[in-house]
């Protein structure tokens, strides 16, 4: 679990589905910048995503919960609120372990300061023969995280990268999140 500090906070976006039948999530970092209780982060989180997001997934992922835990990790607050939303692109759902690859991309680069997401929903359509992800989509894609960050940074939660153990640094401001031009895959969300 990441080091979330006091005025950082983290939040979990939660799918099932046909096509995501032993479940997927993905995290994001992010810091505080409006006295908000944990509740509010997780509608203004879900919002974010449900609107930007989950329409370019595949219609057989259900985006199901957003979970916020409120930094210090020990003794922060925490919320969910639950969703039950379809992605909205038609065609034939990919293997639950293929998934589109985020990068999360801060300043200061390097391994420390990059994460990534396992986004799951690929429609088989949205891939070429490779696994390579067609520019329009990848560029759909890039546009909607773009707009997603936004509308988090609105709601005062600045997209942040949380680091697994304390670092000098702490918590780095997200510049940008940027699709992979691959897919990638996760083997726990095609067996347990």
């Amino acid at each position: 679990m990441p080091v979330i500090p006091a005025t950082f906070g983290q939040v979990n976006f939660m799918f099932r589905g046909l096509a995501m039948p032993t479940g997927a999530e993905v995290t994001l970092g992010f810091s505080q910048s409006d006295p908000h209780t944990a509740a509010q982060y997780a509608e203004s989180a879900s919002t974010a995503f449900s609107d930007n997001i989950v329409p370019f997934l595949g219609a057989g992922v259900t985006f199901v919960n957003t979970h916020v835990k409120l930094g210090p990790n020990v003794s922060g607050p925490m919320a969910d609120f639950p969703s039950n939303e379809f992605g909205a692109s038609s065609g034939e759902d990919a293997a639950p372990n293929v998934t589109y690859l985020v990068r999360k991309n801060t300043a200061i680069g390097g391994r420390a300061g990059s994460g990534r997401w396992y986004l799951p929903g690929v429609v088989e359509e949205n891939v070429l023969a490779g696994g390579t992800v067609p520019t329009v989509n990848s560029n759909d894609l890039n546009d909607r995280l773009s707009d997603f960050q936004a509308a988090l940074v609105l709601a005062g939660m600045t997209p942040q990268l949380l680091q697994s153990v304390a670092t000098v640094r702490g918590p780095e401001p997200i510049t940008s999140m940027i699709t992979e031009s691959l897919v990638a895959t996760q083997r726990r969300r095609l067996r347990r």
